[in-house]
């Protein structure tokens, strides 16, 4: 407990901090506490009948070991959205700031700090985001999202389930089960989990374990929305996977995708990884011209990854010319790629194409 006593009217002025005397430890500072107006009857202070605001009564429990300053109570006041000095717990408050002074050196009189903390969680399902992946027919589709909602009702999942929560209680549940849709016989799970989904954040302000004021701020981003640089690229390396293992030729919305995001300033593996599903895809579909425009600009890039990295890129795009019958630009590729990585392992084929050659 605090040494602390009121002051009353007509006392005089209590010592200030330099008019102790030399050595004295106990130094006086003022500060508040929360107490009943001295009007208020013994009988009426949080009886069945005269019940307190829940905000007072944990004031309360705090005044007896706690102090404020005039400038805390402004911030709680500002929290609140009212000035708490003067208004103290709301209108009619039978509650009252009383100036108070306490003597222990070296206690901190703003002892009661607002704490805020955020929590995301589930909204619903993100319809947007699946209307963006691709499905061969409208069947595998609404399969795909039945399968979605049955998940989250065997699960329970709810508006009050966390989003900390919810990828491992999901991902644990579908690896367990092998749900196709979401997990493969490799055990390759489906990389936007999380953005099937999506969350509300709410933040709750506390004083102590007491929540001042709880606001609830816009759902999260839905759809392409959510598609920033990394997401999005891989996003549509995901989809042009997934269209041409279905024979899908149809890929503009994904080449406008990558090439929107795309940009000179990031050399990284998104870029290079984006730029060769791209160009593995036209020879797929056996666009070659495409093929050849993003394979030079693999060929071109000065990327900010190791001299390997590059190279195990570039012999892919040597394999792949060297599968269409293109014997120059296979030569060409996998030749730098050598150079990059004199242990790439295509000296071999190198040789073989060389003579094809000439």
């Amino acid at each position: 407990m605090f040494n602390f006593f009121k002051k009353k009217k007509g006392e005089e002025q209590l010592p200030k901090e330099d008019d102790t005397e030399k050595g004295n430890q106990n130094i006086v500072v003022k500060g508040y506490t929360y107490q009943w107006k001295d009007e208020i009857k013994e009988s009426e202070r949080n009886t069945p009948n005269y019940q307190s605001r829940p905000f007072c009564v944990h004031m309360m429990g705090l005044a007896k070991t706690k102090l404020w300053s005039r400038e805390r109570i402004n911030e709680i006041g500002e929290t609140m959205g009212y000035n708490l000095f003067d208004m103290v717990g709301g209108d009619g408050c039978r509650h009252e700031w009383k100036e108070v002074y306490f003597t222990d050196k070296g206690v901190d009189q703003d002892n009661i700090k607002l704490n805020a903390r955020t929590q995301r969680t589930f909204s619903g399902i993100d319809y947007e985001f699946i209307d963006l992946l691709f499905f061969k027919d409208l069947s595998e589709k609404n399969e795909f999202i039945q399968t979605l909602i049955q998940v989250l009702k065997t699960l329970d999942i709810n508006e009050d389930s966390l989003h900390e929560e919810l990828y491992e209680k999901i991902y644990q549940y579908i690896k367990e089960k092998k749900i196709h849709q979401f997990i493969d016989e490799d055990e390759m799970y489906f990389p936007f989990l999380m953005d099937l989904f999506i969350f509300k954040t709410k933040i709750k302000i506390f004083i102590g374990d007491y929540i001042l004021k709880e606001t609830n701020l816009e759902n999260d981003y839905s759809g392409i929305k959510k598609l920033d640089h990394y997401k999005d690229l891989n996003f549509a390396t995901y989809n042009l996977e997934k269209k041409i293992a279905a024979n899908y030729s149809n890929i503009e919305f994904e080449e406008n995708l990558i090439m929107k995001l795309l940009n000179s300033e990031k050399m990284d593996f998104a870029r290079i990884d984006s730029l060769f599903s791209l160009g593995h895809s036209f020879c797929q579909i056996g666009d070659f011209q495409k093929m050849g425009i993003y394979f030079k600009m693999i060929e071109n890039d000065k990327y900010d990854l190791s001299p390997n990295t590059v190279a195990d890129f570039i012999r892919l795009i040597g394999e792949d010319y060297n599968k269409i019958g293109d014997f120059k630009n296979a030569y060409h590729y996998l030749s730098i790629g050598l150079k990059l990585n004199p242990n790439l392992g295509v000296k071999k084929l190198l040789a073989k194409i060389e003579k094809l050659i000439n």
